[in-house]
């Protein structure tokens, strides 16, 4: 049940993401929340989908920072060892083409820390537009800790700006949307050429 409501999910967000980088007549009918949900589509794709991904190898053991060291996640992420703590990304996909710079910071508790820098990512949709996304500096994933009288919980939540924009194809110089999705510790606010609606919690 949980994987048929994932790929209802990511059908969903694919469609978003379609219709709001403009639909095949040229128009481009959009409003904030396919303009959110196109964004945070990419989002997920990218630093969300590579932080995990590494974040599940130490978690099954494997050596990250041996010498050389490479290692493959789903979605075609692809990590490569360039120094103590540091791997280069790329990513390649149906739905994506990234690079991401991704550093670790080791907890004394035992929960890491993790950096994406110098993000650069593309969706094209091969004649009928394109979403071109960066981060606004560092985005850093941190874990939170939550407890009540039963249980504690712990999460990794991001803290960090992306800055998406929208163009006809890959040559135009002029976007035809844009927006800003700023996360603090995992809570979302939304900014964009069509307005800026309430702050939105996002939690995976």
């Amino acid at each position: 049940m949980k994987k048929i409501i994932a790929d209802i999910l990511l059908l969903a967000a694919t469609a978003a993401l379609s219709s709001c980088v403009v639909d095949k007549g040229g128009n481009h009918n959009l409003n904030t929340y396919r303009l959110r949900e196109a964004a945070g589509f990419l989002v997920d794709r990218t630093t969300v989908a590579s932080v995990f991904a590494i974040n599940q190898m130490v978690l099954d053991g494997r050596d990250i920072n041996a010498e050389g060291f490479t290692g493959r996640a789903g979605e075609g992420i692809l990590f490569v060892r360039t120094d103590q703590d540091c791997w280069e990304v790329t990513g390649g996909n149906e739905y994506v083409e990234f690079t991401l710079t991704l550093l670790r910071e080791p907890g004394a508790d035992g929960y890491d820390s993790w950096i994406c820098r110098d993000l650069q990512c593309l969706h094209d949709e091969k004649g009928s537009g394109c979403a071109k996304m960066a981060g606004d500096g560092d985005i850093v994933f941190e874990w939170i800790t939550q407890t009540n009288a039963t249980q504690v919980n712990s999460r990794l939540e991001q803290s960090g700006v992306y800055r998406v924009d929208f163009y006809a194809d890959q040559r135009a110089a002029a976007r035809t949307d844009w927006c800003t999705l700023t996360y603090t510790a995992g809570v979302l606010s939304f900014d964009s050429s069509l307005g800026s609606p309430h702050d939105v919690f996002f939690y995976e």
